[in-house]
């Protein structure tokens, strides 16, 4: 299910994507990710003939980012990766905690800026206290202590302004190249109201360069083409303080800005393009049957963390820290900025945690790579097809109903 989730973030088609990450997001709340045996498991049973070659679970994702049908799922699952262990799957690269934190940086801002849901601007500041957690459990407290403060900014530009000089503190100049490629596809690509919000995260990063001196690379001098062409629209004055910042560097450096150079350059990730197939759409369906049934799924049925155990040995075991969802800071003290009103955000319920906490993984496991496939869990299962039944279930139910 894992892998088969993975497979349909590879569509263009909207509808299927969502699918997609819905049984994703399934899966990373079910699998203890933080057990050495789960963590082998997923290593070990990744595909290794996809087409293109399979990179990380979160590069897929991030391509939500550009379409508003597929972003707010998108935002879930990247905070829910926020803090998961893992990279060999997730992301094998180090550039993962830069790309999520630029990935969901535009959404928090236009949250805050110019969304009146308290619902949304509850959930922004939930992930951004699970922003704060996955930083400081990186070593980069100065970080975490920009966002777990984030409702005491009295502006989006200071706050802005912070991010900018630590990410520039911590991941410039290696990956300037690759955050501002990022930013730049989210700017002409990607949803047209995060427009603003992005403008104001290139700005403030293009001032921390100029402090520290850094050079804008040659190759990125035709992005700013398309800020040109912003000038003329309400983006103005953010457009003209992005054009103002890369001005500012030596003469011989001016040339970057000069017209020739403003071209913009070809797309380089993949569009949906939602070709409205028979075939696409009743794929749609049949998985929202199966994403509708695991609401109702009994505990019993549940694979859990001891599942995995048997193919592996205890020198496999590691302690890793718990996931980020239910380990947020009590410090992070959530306020609404426009309301003026303490509120926390609720912790999502999950009916699977009792489950988890009840059942402690055995640590007397098999040899590793016994594991041939999860055609092994299958095997384990032990669920027949009249257990399953829809008959056998009513009397389930009536048994259960008449002990009561």
């Amino acid at each position: 299910v894992f892998w088969g989730a993975i497979s349909l973030l590879h569509t263009d088609y909207e509808e299927l994507f969502n699918e997609g990450l819905k049984l994703l997001e399934i899966q990373l709340r079910r699998l203890k990710f933080s057990e050495k045996n789960v963590q082998n498991v997923l290593v070990a049973s990744a595909p290794t003939n996809w087409s293109p070659p399979f990179v990380g679970v979160q590069p897929l994702v991030l391509r939500g980012l550009f379409s508003a049908a597929t972003e707010g799922l998108s935002v879930k699952v990247l905070a829910i990766m926020s803090t998961l262990p893992c990279d060999p799957v997730l992301h094998p690269d180090p550039t993962r905690p830069l790309a999520n934190l630029i990935g969901l940086l535009p959404w928090m801002l236009y949250v805050v800026e110019e969304c009146s849901s308290p619902n949304l601007q509850v959930e922004c500041f939930r992930i951004a206290s699970i922003l704060a957690l996955s930083a400081e459990r990186a070593g980069h407290t100065s970080l975490a202590s920009v966002f777990n403060h984030m409702t005491t900014y009295e502006t989006s530009e200071g706050f802005v302004l912070d991010v900018g000089r630590h990410i520039c503190e911590l991941y410039f100049p290696k990956h300037i190249d690759y955050t501002l490629n990022f930013l730049f596809e989210l700017l002409e690509r990607g949803i047209e109201n995060h427009r603003r919000p992005i403008l104001k995260i290139i700005y403030s990063l293009l001032e921390q360069m100029n402090r520290a001196n850094y050079e804008i690379p040659n190759r990125l001098s035709r992005r700013f083409g398309f800020v040109c062409s912003l000038i003329d629209t309400r983006y103005s004055t953010e457009a003209l303080q992005v054009l103002s910042a890369a001005a500012l560097r030596p003469v011989q450096r001016m040339s970057m800005l000069e017209t020739p150079n403003l071209t913009q350059p070809r797309n380089t990730r993949q569009e949906f393009v939602n070709l409205q197939a028979e075939g696409q759409i009743l794929l749609a369906r049949t998985l929202d049957q199966i994403l509708l049934s695991t609401q109702t799924m009994k505990s019993e049925n549940i694979i859990s963390p001891a599942f995995f155990s048997k193919y592996f040995s205890s020198d496999d075991m590691v302690e890793l820290p718990p996931d980020g969802l239910e380990d947020i800071p009590k410090s992070a003290t959530i306020k609404l900025i426009r309301k003026g009103k303490l509120a926390r955000p609720e912790k999502p319920k999950r009916f699977e945690d009792d489950l988890f906490d009840m059942l402690s993984p055995s640590k007397q496991f098999g040899n590793f790579p016994t594991f041939k496939g999860f055609a092994d869990f299958l095997n384990q299962l032990n669920i027949s097809a009249e257990s399953n039944s829809p008959e056998q279930a009513r009397i389930d139910d009536k048994n259960e109903e008449s002990s009561l």
